[in-house]
């Protein structure tokens, strides 16, 4: 047998022993594993936290570490608020939770339009959520103030021109509110 062969099989035969001891080591009966399991995110979370949190629990592994800490931040501050805002801080979170990851990452990126405007015009966008907002309650059609817009079912705006001809405009309202899901009344 070559020489620079014997040398090989002996080294993997030594490896291979050796890998051996160290499991045999790692897992002898007696002793915990080497590796341990790591708790759930949402077992970390304090029981008043997880009770205020609920709505989100199947949802919350696959949230990212600012979006836990955020929803955190609310869940402690909970307490602490009005009966009326916390029924509002439920029933948001829980039709954020229904909503699709597309309809999620639509109210973001509306939301990221809106933080981007001037104050002013974010004044006017939530002015013309609140009456957009009224007039829902009242199940009647909104007009803009400026009397060209009108809302359409898919959360855009279409824009009439003066000549009378619509076109449709991105809406981007505050996300105060979860995307609307269709159906739901």
């Amino acid at each position: 047998m070559p020489k620079g062969l014997l040398v090989k099989l002996l080294l993997l035969v030594a490896i291979g022993a050796g890998m051996g001891a160290i499991a045999q080591i790692m897992l002898s009966p007696g002793r915990a594993p080497a590796v341990m399991f790591q708790p759930s995110g949402w077992s970390l979370l304090t029981d008043d936290e997880q009770k205020t949190l609920l709505p989100l629990a199947d949802k919350w592994e696959d949230m990212g570490s600012i979006q836990q800490e955020k929803w955190r931040a609310i869940a402690r501050k909970y307490p602490s608020l009005p009966l009326r805002e916390q029924q509002k801080i439920q029933r948001r979170m829980t039709r954020w939770a229904g909503a699709a990851p597309e309809q999620r990452a639509i109210a973001r990126q509306k939301f990221q339009r809106y933080k981007k405007k001037k104050p002013e015009e974010q004044e006017r966008v939530r002015s013309a959520w609140r009456s957009h907002q009224t007039a829902k309650k009242q199940d009647t059609p909104v007009f803009s103030p400026s009397g060209n817009e009108r809302p359409v079912n898919d959360g855009a705006v279409v824009k009439e021109s003066e000549n009378g001809s619509s076109f449709p405009q991105p809406d981007s309202g505050p996300a105060t509110e979860s995307p609307r899901i269709e159906n739901e009344k």
